[in-house]
């Protein structure tokens, strides 16, 4: 039998600082998935970051205001410099 190499599935959740959207982003992290979790302000995700430092998660913050349009296509646009595939956004 041949052996593959499975890259991980990469996911964009927007919302990633709190509530469900940081739930999210640490339970996927932890079954093996890339990471994005994009919010308003980076300043205000300190317990994402508190969680996936205790956790030995990586999860990679990005700024993107879904509400404005200019903010989605920067957020994106450092996104796609980061990863060359999305494979789930969770919005």
């Amino acid at each position: 039998m041949k052996s593959q190499l499975k890259t991980p599935q990469v996911v964009v959740i927007t919302g990633g600082n709190s509530g469900i959207g940081r739930s999210t982003a640490i339970t996927l992290a932890k079954a093996g998935y890339k990471v994005f979790a994009t919010m308003r302000s980076l300043e205000r995700g300190a317990k994402l970051r508190e969680a996936t430092s205790k956790l030995d998660l990586d999860i990679t913050a990005i700024e993107l205001d879904v509400s404005d349009d200019d903010s989605v296509t920067d957020g994106f646009r450092q996104l796609l410099g980061l990863t060359d595939q999305i494979d789930i956004l969770i919005n």
